[in-house]
């Protein structure tokens, strides 16, 4: 596999010719394998990742979009998920059998310098450019559920949500009183 511009070409090893000119849709920043070896990861410059199933070079569901270029990507160690860190100062987890998001975008405030997931892949580390790390539990992230749900769920997790203004704020005791039963009633049958 190589990339350059807006392709990635897929190879036959043992012939060393071309199988496939794979069409990422904009200059690709890079190129990342899942470790399994099964899929791969372009990012490009223009907004957008793609997924690809890297035995036939076919596209894995609709290509991943995001304000403004991907700084990082990375693959959780089990590889059911995607770590991918914009140059606008948020993150998103993505779905890698689907490619659909997990969650929403979520804010960090500034521009990451380097990410990696935790070794049980349940937890998320970012390093900023004035070397400040941020530690962020994934563990409540389920891509089988629906948006609504994880909104509660995160917010469950941690005492807090983002505001209109896009603010991070602490939940009042009462009203996550409240966010929890209605959580715990969806989570159990």
């Amino acid at each position: 596999m190589t990339a350059s511009g807006p392709n990635a070409v897929l190879w036959d090893t043992v012939s060393g010719k071309e199988l496939k000119a794979l069409k990422h849709g904009g200059a690709i920043a890079s190129l990342l394998f899942s470790p399994d070896n099964k899929t791969f990861l372009t990012t490009g410059t223009n907004g957008t990742a793609r997924l690809w199933n890297a035995a036939t070079g076919d596209p894995i569901g609709n290509p991943l979009k995001h304000e403004g270029p991907a700084l990082e990507s990375l693959f959780s160690p089990g590889g059911e998920a995607l770590l991918t860190v914009y140059q606008n100062g948020t993150w998103q987890l993505w779905d890698t059998h689907g490619g659909e998001p997990i969650g929403e975008e979520i804010p960090i405030g500034t521009s990451p310098c380097a990410s990696m997931f935790g070794k049980d892949g349940k937890s998320v580390l970012l390093l900023d450019k004035k070397g400040n790390l941020s530690k962020f539990d994934t563990s409540w992230m389920d891509p089988k559920m629906d948006a609504q749900e994880l909104l509660l769920a995160s917010e469950v997790a941690g005492f807090c949500r983002v505001n209109r203004q896009g603010s991070v704020e602490p939940i009042p005791a009462d009203e996550w009183s409240k966010l929890w039963r209605k959580y715990r009633k969806a989570a159990i049958p």
